[in-house]
């Protein structure tokens, strides 16, 4: 109940138990929506709109690689939404022919472009085209998102974000275990490797990773931070670990210059729709 209630009270927040439980605890009507609001761009990036183009909503590297398909370099709103998804079903994306990927998302019934490593099927076509109906399809993913957290994670998804640069002791060691793994290989991926560092279960998926700890601003990122980028509909493909305040730790080809060949290396640190996220200290315990 309290988890459909939280995404009630982003869309009408003068109902739904989460916001009047909270404000007899002592929050504020905005203090309440924006814990539920931040809650949900780290599951899912931010909110789209009917203006929302590739580039607003995953960077100048998928704008540029779709921009070779005249079609795709115009979309924007759900279109928009629809291409992204469709790209990032391509993993290593980044690796391939601009044109080949800009002809595949336009055309998705067509076979992959050479060399592809795809995740999933292609999603099914966006319906939604007003303001409304956009932010409708946003909280139903986020609600779905909401229903398959652990306690423990909805803890981290209402925690306030982490306004300081001083790291957690998970962050500290995140950052000295990518500097020392710069140039091995990671598999079968960055994830499986972070969840390592974390104490994690092997196989932890990495969408999970999202919720080890609380939303930091980019203001206040410090080495060894978690950034998550990619993000489709359902959440984010691709992570990183921040190196400093303009370098990550990661596998994805950021630079255009490396593939991806599940190698650690340094790449520029993504800036358009990505979320940071500090793994928080173990709870300690008392005898």
């Amino acid at each position: 109940m309290i988890r459909a209630a939280i995404v009630t009270a982003i869309a009408a927040p003068l109902i739904g138990g989460f916001f009047v439980a909270s404000l007899v605890a002592g929050g504020t009507t905005s203090t309440v929506t924006q814990t539920a609001e931040v809650g949900c761009t780290t599951a899912l990036g931010e909110q789209p709109t009917p203006e929302s183009t590739i580039a607003d909503l995953a960077g100048a590297q998928a704008a540029d690689a779709l921009s070779a398909e005249p079609e795709l370099a115009r979309v924007v709103g759900s279109r928009a939404v629809a291409a992204v998804n469709t790209l990032f079903t391509l993993t290593n994306w980044r690796d391939l022919d601009r044109i080949a990927v800009a002809a595949w998302v336009a055309n998705p019934s067509a076979p992959l472009p050479a060399g592809a490593a795809a995740l999933g099927a292609p999603p099914a076509a966006a319906t939604a085209n007003s303001e409304a109906q956009l932010q409708d399809a946003y909280l139903a993913q986020c609600q779905h998102a909401l229903d398959t957290l652990t306690d423990d994670q909805l803890a981290n998804f209402l925690a306030p974000p982490a306004n300081t640069t001083n790291p957690s002791v998970p962050t500290s060691e995140l950052h000295r275990a990518a500097i020392d793994g710069l140039g091995t290989q990671v598999t079968p991926n960055l994830a499986t490797f972070v969840a390592e560092q974390l104490g994690r279960a092997a196989g932890t998926p990495l969408r999970d990773l999202l919720w080890t700890g609380a939303r930091v601003p980019p203001a206040f990122i410090a080495p060894g931070d978690l950034i998550f980028f990619d993000f489709g509909s359902d959440g984010p493909r691709q992570m990183g670990i921040v190196i400093d305040a303009s370098t990550v730790a990661t596998t994805a080809n950021l630079d255009g210059a490396t593939a991806h060949l599940a190698t650690l290396r340094t790449a520029p640190l993504p800036s358009i729709n990505v979320v940071f996220i500090r793994p928080a200290d173990p709870v300690r315990t008392t005898e």
